[in-house]
């Protein structure tokens, strides 16, 4: 299964997910200590992203690993207030 991991952190949810044998892409601004096997790691504002058909887009990147993502996991960006 491949899992998208968006306002990553430190990977808690992927590596969980990644030691159980699944993929995940994993997306923040601030670089984890420690990227995992079966994780990959990208510093982007997921607030300044757009989905589209499952691909993440930025104006200076193309995420085109993210296509195909079964299972989405979200957390809340440092400083927003639900």
């Amino acid at each position: 299964m491949r899992v998208l991991d968006l306002c990553a952190g430190e990977l808690g949810w992927s590596k969980i997910f990644a030691a159980r044998g699944h993929q995940c892409v994993c997306v923040d601004l601030k670089e984890p200590k420690e990227i995992p096997s079966g994780c990959e790691w990208y510093r982007a504002d997921v607030l300044e992203m757009g989905v589209v058909r499952h691909s993440f887009k930025r104006r200076d990147a193309c995420l085109e690993c993210a296509q195909k993502i079964e299972t989405y996991l979200v957390g809340l960006p440092l400083g927003i207030q639900p």
